[in-house]
């Protein structure tokens, strides 16, 4: 069973009925189950890394540079245009399934717009 610290008093209690006394530094026994509980609540883990989680890769990434995050939307809309297949475009801009599935990272439709509005004036020029 992990242990893992806290760095004040504080009592974890869970909808599962369960409580765990933390004491300031101090490793206390936390059932997997409970782990992402006491993450939330600042606990790092006795002797290792604070995040047992995988992450979870479906096709999309989320987590890109900004920088890069901005050419692979860029190439996504190149190809976009370059295909010119209307079920890729809402309207007159590229559709979000469309970028989403050509630059392989999940964006939203602010940020969408924001980069088709930087992208159309440094090609209208």
């Amino acid at each position: 069973m992990p242990q893992y610290t806290l760095n004040r008093s504080a009592v974890l209690r869970t909808t599962g009925g369960s409580s765990f006394k933390f004491e300031p530094g101090k490793p206390v026994n936390i059932p997997q189950i409970f782990e992402a509980d006491v993450i939330s609540m600042g606990g790092q883990l006795v002797g290792g890394s604070s995040t047992p989680f995988i992450e979870v890769d479906g096709g999309v990434r989320t987590s890109v540079p900004l920088d890069e995050r901005e050419a692979l939307v860029r190439m996504a809309f190149a190809d976009i245009l370059a295909k010119n297949d209307s079920r890729d475009f809402a309207g007159s801009a590229p559709s979000i399934k469309a970028v989403i599935k050509y630059s392989g990272i999940e964006l939203d439709r602010g940020e969408l717009a924001d980069y088709w509005q930087a992208f159309k004036l440094a090609t209208d020029k």
